[in-house]
């Protein structure tokens, strides 16, 4: 049976996603045009599908309520702020400078009726949200 020191561990798994996150980005650098050009063609759940991808990824359900999506690629904010555009969603995206790390790019639905259409229409597949959904609705979704 081999140990791995939780230290290492954790060393690695950090190596580990700054190698993938360098990736990412560098596709996106180079094909941030051609992605925006083929989202021209999304059916709607497809629309749906890539803005619950990056929800369950890089989003919360705030105390107050509102659905907040972030990232630190101004390209995929640009899509999922067109695909909510799209699917008539009210919301709002901010930016904000950051000294030592990467800009920060954030979605915000605040409105109780586009939170209630998210949760209903986006949804999650993660658990944790799913539970935050099931709270907010007052029901099951099913």
């Amino acid at each position: 049976m081999m140990v791995i020191d939780q230290g290492k561990k954790k060393m690695m798994n950090k190596n580990l996603k700054e190698k993938i996150n360098k990736g990412v980005d560098k596709v996106l650098e180079d094909y941030g045009d051609t992605l925006k050009m083929l989202s021209e063609n999304y059916s709607e759940d497809c629309k749906r599908a890539y803005i619950r991808g990056f929800f369950d990824a890089d989003g919360c359900i705030s105390k107050q309520n509102k659905i907040i999506i972030t990232n630190t690629n101004e390209n995929v904010i640009a899509i999922i702020d067109k695909f909510l555009n799209e699917l008539n969603f009210r919301h709002t995206v901010k930016f904000k400078k950051m000294e030592k790390n990467k800009d920060i790019y954030r979605v915000f639905i605040c409105s109780k009726k586009d939170v209630e259409k998210f949760a209903k229409t986006i949804f999650s597949f993660h658990t944790t949200k799913i539970q935050r959904f099931k709270k907010l609705l007052n029901h099951k979704l099913t």
